[in-house]
């Protein structure tokens, strides 16, 4: 038989699970077309709602909830340094969606006793998931084949490429004139 404890609990952790489905759902239906075309925005999307998915099994161990705090921190630090490196946006939305569970964790999930067999293998299973994408994004982030997908940031600008620059410039007197410039003579070439 439950005790009214246990069921306030079940209650509000189906009440937090409701809440971040429907945002993932409403963040995942606002930014369908770019999810569509970016695979790194499915990435980022997927380390959003994939946490939501620990509300959906009651986790009573200590250790295995440490596990959960973990996982969640390192989606926050990958969050924000892509959010700062790549200078993007869409990781402040996903990270809403998973402070939702953790706020559900730190509030609510404080029953500690023996988890089941399945409850263990999901959460196992979830946080592998999430660790390849955790991976996925560490790539995205900081290994990337192409800089010019980090808004210049990891562009080196070489002596030869400033000589260049300087010589199509060469009769501009401000940075409009100079940008424009530039902007012309790039598309010339292509």
């Amino acid at each position: 038989m439950k005790t009214k404890k246990a069921s306030k609990t079940n209650t509000s952790r189906l009440i937090f699970f409701t809440i971040a489905l429907t945002y993932n759902l409403i963040l995942g239906f606002y930014l369908r077309d770019f999810l569509v075309l970016s695979p790194t925005l499915q990435v980022f999307y997927l380390l959003s709602a994939l946490p939501t998915s620990f509300l959906a099994v009651e986790i009573k161990t200590k250790a295995t909830r440490a596990a959960v705090y973990i996982l969640m921190i390192l989606i926050a630090y990958m969050n924000i340094a892509y959010a700062i490196y790549c200078r993007r946006v869409f990781p402040i939305l996903a990270i809403i969606s998973f402070s939702i569970v953790f706020m559900y964790f730190v509030a609510f999930a404080n029953a500690t006793r023996k988890d089941k067999l399945l409850t263990k293998i999901f959460v196992l299973l979830l946080s592998a998931t999430i660790l390849l994408f955790l991976f996925t994004a560490y790539i995205f982030v900081y290994k990337q084949d192409d800089v010019s997908l980090t808004n210049s940031q990891a562009t080196l600008w070489d002596t030869n490429t400033v000589a260049l620059a300087d010589k199509i410039c060469a009769d501009c007197d401000t940075d409009e004139e100079k940008v424009k410039t530039i902007y012309y003579w790039i598309s010339a070439m292509i």
